[in-house]
C-alpha cells in the first residue's frame, strides 16, 4: 500500500493530486483527512468538488466558501448549508422566479392530510418509531411536494420510489395559519359586534 502511495505521489505532481500515509489530497501536498480537496474563494471550478453523471450529461458541485457556507449547485448555486448551525436554504430570490401567482387557499386539503407514526422497513436496525406523512396522500393534493423516481436510478428499495419535500409542507402550513387567521378575525369581529348589541340591551333594560 505504501508503495502504491509513495507512486502516486512521484506521478502526480503535474496534476496535482497527492498521497500521504493514506491520506489523498487535491492540491495540496500535506493532506490532513482521507480525501482533501484544496482551492481558492471564487466558484465551483475554483474550490469544488464535481459529481457526474456522464449518461445524462449533469451533475452536482460543491463548493466551501471563505465564509464557511457550503455552497451546492449543477452548474450555478442552487442551495447553501450555514456554516455554523448546518441549517440548508434553497435559493429563493423573486429575480430567479417567473409565472409568480397566489396560491389558492389550502386549509381544507392541509386539514384533511393525515400525520401518523410509522416504522421505516428497511435501514431499521433500532426498529425506531417516525412521525410524518405518506407521500401516496400528499401526492393527491399537492403533486408539488413528491418526488418520483420514475428512472429507479440509485438502488431504490421499490420501483418508482417516492419522497416528500418536508420544507414546502411548512409553507403550506404558513398558508394555512393565514387562512385561519383570517377566521377568527371574521369570528372576532362578529364577537364584538354580538357584545356591543347585548350592552345596548342592558343598558335599555335598566332604565
Amino acid at each position: 500500500m505504501k508503495n502504491i502511495l509513495l507512486f502516486i505521489i512521484a506521478v502526480s505532481f503535474s496534476t496535482g493530486l497527492f498521497a500521504q500515509f493514506g491520506n489523498v489530497g487535491i492540491n495540496t501536498t500535506t493532506p490532513g483527512y482521507k480525501l482533501q480537496v484544496d482551492g481558492e474563494t471564487g466558484g465551483f471550478d475554483d474550490a469544488g468538488i464535481r459529481i457526474e453523471n456522464v449518461t445524462g450529461n449533469t451533475g452536482w458541485s460543491f463548493y466551501p466558501s471563505s465564509s464557511g457556507v457550503m455552497f451546492i449547485g449543477k452548474t450555478t448555486n442552487l442551495g447553501t448549508f450555514d456554516g455554523t448551525s448546518g441549517a440548508y436554504t434553497a435559493t429563493s430570490d423573486a429575480r430567479l422566479k417567473k409565472d409568480i401567482t397566489p396560491l389558492e387557499d389550502v386549509l381544507s386539503n392541509v386539514l384533511s392530510l393525515e400525520v401518523k407514526r410509522y416504522k421505516y422497513i428497511h435501514n431499521n436496525p433500532q426498529n425506531r418509531e417516525f412521525i410524518g406523512v405518506l407521500a401516496q396522500d400528499v401526492q393527491q393534493n399537492y403533486p408539488e411536494f413528491v418526488s418520483v423516481n420514475t428512472t429507479n436510478d440509485g438502488n431504490p428499495l421499490v420501483q418508482n420510489q417516492m419522497g416528500v419535500d418536508y420544507a414546502g409542507l411548512s409553507v403550506l402550513a404558513i398558508k394555512a395559519i393565514q387562512e385561519q387567521q383570517q377566521i377568527i378575525n371574521a369570528q372576532n369581529a362578529v364577537i364584538q359586534d354580538l357584545q356591543e348589541r347585548l350592552e345596548k340591551l342592558e343598558q335599555s333594560s335598566r332604565k
